[in-house]
């Protein structure tokens, strides 16, 4: 049956390289019809605009935008907003979509009723393999399937694993933006944008390699493990902030997640010692008294967890909408 009621959203960023084949994959999505496409530029200082434009010249449906750096939050959210089909399949401007893709996540989002749909991301080698047709008629060749597993406690899945991409995911768009999209507040952008529709609905995980990301490509935002980390226990800690209602027991989960992130960084990173602070505050919240928070609270421990990722490099912000010509440093 037709699939017609996708947006494609692709978030880009100096990824003019990149621009023919996302292009041409997008383009040879199996039974997608009639698609959105959807291509915000936040602010490169490369030819990206103009590449994704040439690259996508005579389509209908389609919008090439270019705004001023932001970063890569921002962009994702004015991405959903410009799409106006029920379903958005995300996609990094530097990733490859496996013709099987949206077929496999539309599917499988709609027989579990879920507002949230993954797959899974698999490297190639960015050096050699975007100009090698016969690589990229091998690998695509590769049949399209996997078992799909229903989750019904989302926020539970996403405190133990964040082992996938944007680009392999599809989403409800209404759900999404009733959510309130990715935070703005944070970097990156899709850690966030998961904790917050997971309180919106069930996900859907899917067994099968639906994306393709250019593996040991520096310029890369995944490359980055301390900004990647950080935010993601950034986000947790806006959670908190947000949600005030949430039961003790879940605040105490979500605090013991993040400080076990950067408890695993410093050790890794800095040869933290066993009585460092993070440990001991780590220790402190597994041991899952009721007394804890009178003697730390979340929000202490919370920035405590962000803190190490912040020693070992500059963690970049979101640029303020008043600095319209920013760049990602």
């Amino acid at each position: 049956m037709a699939i017609k009621d996708v947006s494609f959203v692709v978030v880009c960023y100096n990824h003019a390289r990149y621009a023919d084949r996302v292009a041409h994959f997008l383009k040879h999505q199996n039974d997608v019809e009639d698609a959105e496409f959807i291509f915000i530029d936040d602010g490169s200082p490369d030819d990206t605009v103009v590449a994704f434009r040439r690259a996508t010249e005579g389509w209908q449906n389609t919008l090439v935008h270019r705004q001023d750096n932001k970063g890569p939050s921002n962009a994702l959210n004015q991405g959903l907003r410009q799409a106006t089909r029920k379903y958005v399949k995300l996609v990094g401007g530097d990733d490859l979509l496996h013709p099987d893709a949206t077929r496999l996540l539309h599917s499988n989002i709609k027989a579990n009723n879920a507002v949230f749909a993954m797959g899974l991301l698999k490297a190639f080698d960015f050096r050699t393999g975007l100009e090698d047709t016969a690589y990229w008629e091998n690998l695509m060749a590769e049949p399209g399937g996997g078992s799909a597993t229903r989750i019904n406690d989302p926020l539970l899945f996403l405190l133990k694993s964040m082992d996938f991409n944007p680009s392999c995911v599809l989403l409800d768009r209404e759900v999404a933006m009733t959510a309130g999209g990715s935070d703005e507040r944070i970097f990156v952008e899709d850690y966030s944008l998961c904790l917050r529709m997971a309180l919106h609905g069930v996900f859907v995980s899917v067994a099968a390699d639906v994306a393709y990301g250019p593996g040991g490509d520096e310029a890369r935002l995944s490359f980055d493990g301390a900004q990647t980390l950080h935010d993601m226990n950034a986000a947790l800690a806006n959670l908190l902030r947000d949600q005030a209602d949430f039961s003790r027991s879940l605040k105490n989960r979500i605090t013991r997640s993040a400080l076990g992130r950067g408890c695993n960084w410093a050790r890794r990173h800095e040869n933290a010692h066993v009585v460092s602070r993070i440990n001991l505050l780590y220790l402190l919240a597994n041991l899952r008294i009721g007394s804890w928070p009178l003697i730390s609270t979340s929000e202490t421990m919370m920035k405590a967890a962000c803190e190490p990722f912040g020693r070992s490099r500059d963690i970049r912000r979101p640029i303020p909408e008043a600095n319209t010509r920013g760049t990602r440093a």
